[in-house]
């Protein structure tokens, strides 16, 4: 399988009700062994076996949240049943 490329846009809502918007870029290459982006079986693939990487951005307005607008940072993903989960990290 050839390494799949990640895009995505989306906005979330913080617990206590500010909205950040996220842009990222990522790559999913796949190591060796069966796999596969079935999502009924995708969810049973040990990450381990994968490569799954992301550069997210942040972009707010809010003030709290504002020192989002200038990290660098890295997201760890990994394949569930229901889409997809990350882990993310700020680069200092």
């Amino acid at each position: 399988m050839e390494p799949w490329r990640s895009m995505s846009e989306f906005q979330f809502e913080t617990d206590d009700g500010e909205l950040v918007c996220v842009n990222y870029s990522g790559r999913l290459i796949p190591g060796a062994g069966p796999f596969t982006m079935d999502r009924s079986k995708r969810g049973a693939i040990d990450p381990a076996t994968y490569y799954f990487r992301t550069a997210p951005m942040f972009e707010t307005g809010s003030v709290k949240y504002g020192w989002m607008n200038n990290i660098v940072a890295v997201g760890v993903g990994w394949l569930t049943e229901t889409g997809v989960a990350y882990s993310v990290y700020e680069i200092n």
